[in-house]
């Protein structure tokens, strides 16, 4: 029977220390199985003339066959055969074995990961999804979704080789990719997660041998669940998706693609630069918001009527789900300290400007002359340029450009087109 890597893991996220030091919890939390059948592995070996032998090998589970493919080598001849051990090509990322478009099969159907069935659907991936919300569920499969069980859902992905994305609340991730580790130990692997650095110790714990490349879509609104979600969300959206030191280029095209094909733009970065990033431009706005929604109410009944534009979209994102904001701020918790120190500092300084001299004029000019710098950054006017993309040393490439505000438009047999703000 095969069972999830439960080694201790050695890797500490920084907002939380990843140790599985016992076996998984077998049991998924809406009780989807009751008995897990044991597994058997048959391995035949056919010599063929004139290549080496190709071995097949089928996994018999609970009912269901899954069928691994290896390549066929063929020696060296007169006619000027393939050499042993030379490369073979296998479907290109994206594509799945039969050249179709691979598949997509999406854990978790709220606003987000209900957005991606969506547009991967929309974009003519096939596409299926599993999750446990009832709610979810029935909105989903209302609207002419397919939704399974997660167990059914990642059992196809693995018969399919297809993409299994992970689009749950931070706090939910350990527990699907338990479920991943048993029914999909080796799959194409990405999540939608607002928190990196975690999700990426988490795979490396539970799940070594999945083709993994973290993601996280910038796009949102205050509303959450299916009903809120859309095909277009991510449409011209920033999509992050991670390049760490284990990143193979065909994990990271996998999600890259992925991205491209729910109409946003990818930007390259690590995990930590990620996260540290989002602290300040996500989190820490989330943060903001509900303390100035929180000073406005306190104005009593006068003040909330008289709030006008710019209270209301300072706050916006204030009326978003409690427990989703809690999961996603608390995730990032070294780095959003750092954005709230940085904004406690700017503000006492305010604070002292304003009771020492009645002025204002330096923060009002930072804040400025920072806007400003967003606008130049998100012009639509940019440079353009194509990196080559030969192997996973190119990755970095790609990285440094993220951190120059560039951001990939497309991808193409061998090659990246990332666009640069302008100078």
């Amino acid at each position: 029977m095969h069972m999830p890597n439960t080694a201790p893991v050695e890797r500490k996220a920084r907002n939380a220390v990843i140790v599985s030091s016992s076996p998984p919890n077998t049991e998924p939390s809406n009780a989807l199985h009751r008995h897990r059948p044991s597994s058997r592995t048959t391995a035949t070996a056919k010599p063929a003339s004139g290549s080496c032998p190709v071995m097949r090998t089928t996994v018999e589970r609970a009912g269901a066959t899954r069928k691994h493919y290896c390549a066929l080598v063929t020696f060296g001849t007169a006619n000027g055969g393939a050499q042993p051990h030379d490369r073979v090509a296998l479907p290109r990322p994206g594509v799945g074995q039969d050249g179709s478009m691979r598949a997509v099969c999406v854990i978790g159907l709220g606003l987000i990961g209900g957005s991606v069935l969506r547009a991967a659907t929309a974009a003519g991936r096939p596409a299926w999804g599993a999750t446990a919300g009832a709610d979810d569920a029935a909105g989903a499969r209302g609207d002419g979704y397919q939704v399974d069980s997660t167990e059914e859902a990642l059992r196809r992905a693995a018969e399919q080789d297809a993409l299994v994305v992970v689009a749950t609340p931070l706090t939910s991730v350990r527990a699907v990719l338990r479920e991943v580790a048993w029914h999909a130990p080796e799959a194409r692997l990405t999540d939608v997660v607002s928190v990196k650095d975690p999700v990426d110790a988490e795979v490396r714990g539970l799940l070594p041998g999945a083709r993994y490349a973290g993601g996280h879509p910038m796009a949102g609104t205050a509303s959450s669940g299916w009903a809120a979600g859309s095909a277009e969300l991510f449409r011209g959206a920033p999509w992050a998706v991670v390049v760490e030191e284990g990143t193979s280029l065909e994990a990271w095209r996998d999600a890259a693609e992925l991205a491209l094909d729910c109409g946003a733009h990818v930007v390259a970065t690590s995990a930590a630069e990620h996260d540290d990033a989002v602290a300040r431009i996500s989190h820490l706005p989330h943060v903001f918001a509900n303390v100035l929604a929180a000073v406005g109410a306190d104005g009593g009944p006068l003040a909330l009527s008289l709030a006008a534009g710019s209270f209301r979209d300072a706050t916006r994102v204030a009326a978003s789900d409690p427990e989703l904001v809690r999961a996603m701020t608390e995730g990032n918790r070294v780095a959003l300290l750092d954005a709230v120190d940085d904004a406690l500092g700017r503000l006492g300084a305010a604070r002292g400007s304003l009771a020492s001299t009645g002025a204002l004029k330096t923060t009002v000019d930072a804040g400025f002359a920072a806007r400003g710098e967003l606008e130049r950054v998100s012009d639509p006017e940019r440079t353009s340029q194509e990196v080559a993309l030969r192997g996973d040393r190119d990755l970095r490439r790609l990285r440094e450009l993220g951190a120059r505000g560039g951001r990939i438009t497309a991808l193409g047999e061998g090659s990246a087109t990332v666009e640069l703000p302008a100078s």
